[in-house]
C-alpha cells in the first residue's frame, strides 16, 4: 500500500502569493489589460518578462556636498547610493510604461526593486525593526508638478509605498513615508550632459520644514549623473535633516559631458 505524503502546510507568504494571483485573475476578466513589455494578455507584467527584472544591487559614490553661506562649514558626506538593478532594456520599459504611458497597474514590479535596494542598503541597520521612531523617513524624490499631473500620480510615491508594504511583510520593518520634498519647473533631464544635468536642477527642489532634526532615506527610481539626487540632498540638508541613506530602482552609465 502506498501511502500519500501530507501537504506541505500553507505558509503567509504562499497565501499572499495566491491571493495576488486570484486577485489578478478577476482583475483581467474585468479590466482586461496587457504586459507593459510583450503585450501578453492578463498581466500588467507576465511570468516571462518579469524573471528578467532581477535584482542585483550596488552602489556607488557621491562626492561631499559643499555646503553654502557664511556659516556653511566643511563639505556633507553624503552616503552611497544603492540601486537595484542596472538599467536594462526591460528595466526601462517598466518605468518608461508607469511614467510616461501612466501604467500604474506596473508599478508593483518597480516596488519590489525598490525594496531589495532598500535592504541591499545600510539605511535600516540602525533600527529595530519594529522601532518605529529608530529607523529612517522615507522620502520620495519628486517630479515636476506639469509631470505628475499628466501622468496623473506620482510614481515615486506610489513605488515607495509598495516597497514599505514589501518590507513590512518581508522583514518587519516598520517604516514612514514622507513626501516632504517639491520640484519647481526645469526641463526634462532625457538627453542632456552630466554638465546640463547640474545647472538644470540647481536650487529646484525645496524640503518641508517639518524634516528638521529627521533621519532619511532619500528614494528615486534612476540614477545617471547623480545631479537630482545631490540637488535633493541639498534641499534636505538645508532645511535640517540627515540623509542617511539613498536608494534607487535603476542605475544608468554616467552621461559625458
Amino acid at each position: 500500500m502506498t501511502h500519500s505524503s501530507s501537504p506541505r502546510p500553507l505558509t503567509p507568504h504562499t497565501a499572499r502569493a495566491l491571493f495576488r494571483e486570484a486577485a489578478l485573475d478577476i482583475a483581467a476578466l474585468c479590466v482586461p489589460t496587457h504586459c507593459v513589455l510583450c503585450a501578453a494578455p492578463d498581466r500588467s507584467l507576465c511570468r516571462g518578462c518579469a524573471t528578467v527584472l532581477h535584482p542585483r544591487p550596488t552602489a556607488q559614490r557621491l562626492a561631499p556636498l559643499v555646503r553654502q553661506g557664511p556659516a556653511a562649514g566643511p563639505p556633507a558626506p553624503l552616503p552611497p547610493v544603492f540601486s537595484a538593478c542596472p538599467y536594462t532594456d526591460a528595466v526601462r520599459g517598466v518605468i518608461v510604461a508607469v511614467k510616461e504611458r501612466g501604467r500604474s497597474d506596473a508599478i508593483p514590479a518597480l516596488a519590489r526593486l525598490l525594496a531589495e535596494g532598500i535592504l541591499a542598503s545600510d539605511a535600516l541597520a540602525c533600527g529595530a525593526r519594529e522601532s518605529r521612531p529608530s529607523l529612517p523617513l522615507v522620502v520620495p524624490l519628486p517630479s515636476t508638478r506639469a509631470s505628475e499631473r499628466a501622468r496623473g500620480f506620482r510614481h515615486m510615491e506610489c513605488a515607495a509605498r509598495g516597497a514599505i508594504r514589501v518590507l513590512r511583510q518581508r522583514g518587519g520593518y516598520r517604516l514612514s513615508l514622507r513626501p516632504w520634498l517639491c520640484s519647481r519647473p526645469r526641463r526634462d533631464q532625457v538627453g542632456l550632459g552630466r554638465d546640463a544635468r547640474i545647472r538644470n536642477v540647481t536650487h529646484t527642489m525645496s524640503a518641508s520644514p517639518r524634516v528638521r532634526g529627521c533621519r532619511v532615506l532619500l528614494v528615486d527610481d534612476l540614477i545617471t549623473t547623480g545631479a537630482s539626487v545631490r540637488e535633493a540632498c541639498r534641499a534636505l540638508h538645508a532645511a535640517g535633516a540627515q540623509v542617511v541613506g539613498i536608494v534607487t530602482i535603476a542605475y544608468a552609465q554616467r552621461h559625458s559631458s
